[in-house]
């Protein structure tokens, strides 16, 4: 139902298994650093197998300081490895890597068996050879026609009696089979009216019980035949009677005949089974960009039209044979749907229809397989649940933190596989120019606040993904469920205009404890020197360069709603971000991450990709917001924030594939998109007052420098200082001899320099002979911006 499917290629995926019998093992494994927990029993992923049938199943831990037992688990996870495909394979080959894992002994005694290369009864049979079982009670869910099980088990271990409790209706036994067996049979109902699904076989006798559950059934193809149909059971050699009381007891009841309730079973009708559809789809993966590619089989003939069919959208599909390609962008509100098929319209009107398949969306399956569900964590920071769970969450954040510089693999450059109407990819000078950043200012904000239709927006129509998603609240998966549930008729009505609704969230008043904040920053730290440090910019993916410079903003931005984290601390996250992604740091020879990352790709002849992963906007906008939301208490920081800010409205780098339209969707869906109103406000009028300023500055420099030097002016405390080269500065002591202290705003750190010759004091620009009237002014009028940068802020942004 797909109501009920809505996580599905989100949240997990299926893996198509081939196997020449029946894949009819039930195991559920989870497995963790410390350890694991197993589930082996009989129940399918149905709502039968969950609540409606009589099943049987055990759940155990798995204990790294007891691994005793635990040897099935290498032989599983080697197979596993060899048969899954994509994300599937990546998760088995680290469960593998465990270390805990690593060290079960290669002889360990093995408490499952699974049929992988042997059937179970071959296992079982050497298992216990030489033991002597008289009695045989079994719950089973179905049989075979020949009782071969059966009769295997009464010549391997001597049986006299036997007990099967099954439902009658789905048991193929022949009586006359039975009738031919040394043992005894007896058939016992089922308690209850639910059917026995159950797979459970109590051999008794003299040597003392044996047990076995799991997910065989009783016939030779599950226990006897090389091949057939793969199995898992649970085995105890030695159990205790009294922990199965509560199954022996259905055997307690009045036995019958077989000829009493074993009824013959018509052959199955040909003409009603089945037919398989004309195409099957073997895979459909979508990436966060939206882009989707198909394989079917058997191969599409050339000529044919094809088309993906989402909802009520046929999305036409480019590619070839068995290799397809579209994007669900072009699907509207459909993009969401999670299951899909595939027709192919061929000559004369004939159409070919494939089965249903379900989307992989690999950007959200990487966050569950590497754990780095950034939203679902950081949006845990807005509730308070206790502080020992706060602690437990700064830890968690720190876990996903080095996980985004470190894992490389969760975080792959998407290739864009659309194809050009013409079949060629577009020449580089094809590619149109960049957006300009302040003309693109100036739109978001005329685009106003009141003037925004808020509609519904899901996460494949954007691309947001990561730790994006936490700042872009508006279009999480959250909304899309609820579409899909609309879609499905399982919607409520709260909401009869159809669109999305803007969630104010408001500060919880619970405050977080001095040392959950300790830990925080501790963490921030560490992730703020790995992300700098040089091994970072040499290895990562434009996208992991995206995600790791949007994650310290992030944290910035949410941390305040529960005062995880100081204004101040907050501030220095940011800064340093920034500064270190956009700056070139000359003292320390330190290149700006966007710069070095961005040749590495030029070099590789990818330059293309960078832009598409690094500049479609999203990381702009969210530079936007995070500089706005920053207050300044010094003016060492309101410097450093109106340079850093500059030089950022400055890169059309981070708007080289940014489309209009697609940042104004960013723009509805931002968390908090007053707060992009605002800072578009202000960095127009304040990237218009600096570059204007610089501009006068730079015509006048050097006729200011001699003019300063010749009246031998002496540097004061507090003023400001620029000079082309340096930048601006701030001098923190009065110049003593010939030697001065100066905040330097682009390496966020003082330095000393020789008084005069290297910058012009622009404080003093007043007093300085033969300087233009208007530089006055205009430095008048920057000093004055400067010194009120956060005070009188309003929604509109206005600065006094």
């Amino acid at each position: 139902h797909l109501g009920n499917l809505r996580h599905l290629g989100r949240r997990y995926f299926l893996q198509p298994v081939e196997w020449r019998g029946a894949f009819h093992p039930k195991i559920f494994l989870r497995l963790g650093d410390e350890g694991g927990l197993a589930w082996v029993g009989s129940n399918n992923l149905t709502r039968g197998g969950w609540g409606g049938n009589s099943e049987l199943g055990s759940a155990w831990s798995l204990d790294r300081d007891g691994l005793d037992g635990c040897g099935w688990l290498t032989g599983l996870m080697s197979y596993l490895h060899s048969t899954t495909t994509g994300l599937a394979k990546d998760l088995v080959y680290k469960a593998r890597r465990l270390p805990w894992l690593e060290d079960i002994p290669g002889e360990s005694r093995h408490d499952v068996l699974i049929s992988l290369e042997e059937p179970i009864g071959v296992q079982v049979g050497r298992r216990w050879a030489g033991r002597r079982f008289t009695n045989l009670k079994v719950l089973t869910g179905s049989t075979d026609r020949d009782a071969g099980f059966l009769r295997w088990a009464s010549e391997t271990f001597g049986l006299e009696d036997i007990d099967i409790c099954l439902t009658p209706e789905y048991a193929s036994l022949e009586t006359q089979a039975l009738g031919s067996l040394g043992p005894k049979v007896r058939i016992v109902p089922p308690l209850g009216q639910k059917l026995m699904h159950a797979k459970f076989y109590w051999f008794n006798g003299p040597d003392g019980p044996g047990a076995l559950w799991g997910s065989a059934n009783c016939s030779s193809s599950a226990w006897l035949i090389p091949g057939q149909n793969l199995e898992a059971m649970v085995v105890e050699d030695t159990p205790e009677p009294i922990h199965y009381s509560d199954i022996l007891q259905v055997f307690e009841q009045d036995e019958v005949d077989p000829s009493v309730v074993l009824t013959p079973r018509p052959q199955a009708d040909p003409d009603g089974e089945q037919k398989n559809p004309p195409l099957r789809i073997e895979a459909a993966s979508a990436e966060a960009n939206g882009k989707i590619q198909v394989e079917v089989k058997p191969p599409i003939q050339t000529g044919a039209a094809v088309f993906l069919v989402i909802g009520s959208t046929r999305l036409r599909l480019e590619g070839a044979g068995s290799q397809w390609a579209g994007d669900l962008n072009n699907a509207a509100d459909d993009s969401h749907v999670t299951m899909v098929r595939v027709v192919a319209e061929g000559p004369g009107s004939q159409e070919l229809w494939s089965d249903v398949r379900w989307i992989d969306r690999l950007s959200e399956l990487r966050e569950v397989l590497s754990g780095t569900d950034f939203r679902a964590t950081v949006g845990a920071m807005l509730r308070f649940e206790s502080h020992a769970a706060d602690q437990r969450l700064a830890h968690e954040l720190g876990r996903i933190g080095m996980a985004i510089l470190t894992d490389r693999s969760s975080y792959p450059d998407v290739s864009d596989f659309t194809r050009h109407p013409s079949g060629t990819k577009k020449r580089k000078d094809e590619r149109r120019p960049p957006l300009d950043p302040e003309a693109l200012l100036v739109s978001l904000r005329d685009e106003g606040l009141d003037s925004i239709d808020w509609t519904r927006g899901t996460i494949g129509d954007h691309g947001i993904n990561g730790v994006f998603r936490a700042l872009f609240a508006q279009m999480d998966d959250d909304n899309a469920e609820t579409a899909i549930k609309d879609d499905v008729g399982e919607g409520s009505d709260l909401n009869p205009s159809g669109q999305s609704q803007t969630v104010i969230m408001k500060d919880p008043p619970v405050d977080v404890n001095v040392k959950t904040s300790e830990v925080l920053q501790k963490h921030m730290e560490r992730f703020l020197c790995k992300y700098i440090a040089p091994g970072f910019a040499t290895t990562c993916t434009a996208t992991q360069l995206a995600q790791a410079t949007a994650y310290p903003i992030a944290v910035a931005v949410m941390g305040k709603r529960r005062g995880w984290c100081t204004n101040e601390q907050r501030r220095s996250w940011v800064s340093r971000t920034v500064r270190a992604f956009l700056k070139d740091d000359h003292f320390n020879d330190r290149e700006a991450l966007l710069t070095s990352v961005r040749r590495r790709y030029a070099d590789g002849g990818h330059t293309e990709t960078f832009d598409r992963e690094v500049g479609d906007g999203r990381l702009w906008l969210a530079l936007l917001v995070a500089w706005d939301l920053l207050l300044c208490a010094t003016t060492d920081e309101r410097l450093q924030q109106i340079t850093l800010f500059r030089d950022f409205v400055s890169r059309r780098e981070l708007l080289e594939s940014a489309e209009e339209n697609r940042l104004t969707g960013f723009f509805r869906a931002y968390s908090m998109p007053d707060a992009i109103e605002a800072a578009c406000s202000r960095a127009i009028r304040l990237g218009r007052t600096m570059r204007n300023l610089e501009c006068s500055l730079g015509q006048s420099y050097e006729k200011v420098k001699q003019a300063q030097s010749s009246i031998e002016l002496k540097h004061q405390a507090g003023e400001l200082v620029w000079s082309p080269k340096g930048g601006w500065g701030i001098t923190k002591e009065a110049q003593q001899d010939h030697k001065v202290k100066v905040y330097v705003a682009k390496g966020d750190d003082e330095r000393e320099f020789v008084a005069q010759g290297w910058f012009i004091n622009v404080s003093r620009l007043n007093g300085t002979p033969d300087v233009p009237t208007q530089l006055v002014a205009d430095v008048t009028r920057f000093l004055e911006v400067l010194k009120n940068l956060d005070r009188g802020k309003t929604r509109n942004g206005t600065i006094p």
